[in-house]
C-alpha cells in the first residue's frame, strides 16, 4: 500500500511560503479543480500546468506559454503570498534554483524525516515522490510518522490519500497511480 500526500507541490509551495490559502485548498482538495475550472482542464491537466508553473520562470505579458501565465495569474489572484514568495525566489531567472530548493524540501520531509524514523523503527519502507509505500500490516504505523513528520513542517498533519493496491499494481507491472 501507498500513502500520497494530497496535492504535493502545492502543499510544498504553502508549507514555504506560509500561504494559509493555498494550504486549505490543497488540504481540501480543490486546488487543481479550481485550476481545472479556470482554464478548463480536467485535474491531470491543472496538474501538469501547475508544475510548469511551479518549476519554470516567471511569466510576463506576451510569454509564449500562455497557459503557464494564466496559472501564475491565478496563483497571484487566490493565493497572493504564495506567488510573491514563488516570484520572489524565481527572480533573475533563479527559477532551476527554485526547483531546487522544492524537491530538497520534499526530500527533507520524506527521506530525511518520514524514511529515516521509519528506518529507526524497523519498518520497512520505501519513498516514490510523494509517497511512502509499505506492507499494509504497518499502515497505522506510517500514518502516525507522516502525521508526525508532516506536522512538525507545517504545524498540523498534512491530508494524505492510501492506496491498498499499490503493491498489486507493481506486482503486474500495472500504473502505479490508477
Amino acid at each position: 500500500m501507498s500513502v500520497d500526500m494530497t496535492a504535493c507541490q502545492p502543499t510544498l509551495l504553502s508549507m514555504m511560503s506560509g500561504d494559509k490559502g493555498l494550504f486549505n485548498d490543497c488540504q481540501e482538495d480543490v486546488f487543481y479543480s479550481k485550476i481545472g475550472e479556470e482554464l478548463g482542464v480536467d485535474r491531470d491537466g491543472a496538474k501538469q500546468l501547475y508544475c510548469v508553473y511551479n518549476f519554470g520562470k516567471n511569466r510576463y505579458a506576451g510569454d509564449k506559454n500562455k497557459n503557464a501565465l494564466l496559472v501564475q495569474r491565478f496563483i497571484n489572484k487566490e493565493y497572493p503570498k504564495a506567488h510573491q514568495f514563488a516570484w520572489n525566489q524565481k527572480k533573475n531567472n533563479h527559477y532551476k534554483k527554485f526547483s531546487h530548493k522544492l524537491q530538497s524540501y520534499e526530500a527533507e520531509i520524506f527521506i530525511d524525516g518520514i524514511m529515516e524514523e521509519l528506518d529507526r523503527r524497523g519498518v520497512w519502507a520505501t519513498s516514490i515522490h510523494d509517497g511512502i509505500c509499505g506492507k499494509s500490516s504497518d499502515l497505522e504505523e506510517i500514518i502516525a510518522v507522516f502525521n508526525n513528520i508532516t506536522g512538525k513542517f507545517s504545524k498540523k498533519s498534512v491530508n494524505y490519500k492510501v492506496d491498498h493496491m499499490w503493491n498489486s499494481r507493481v506486482m503486474w507491472g500495472l500504473n502505479m497511480r490508477a
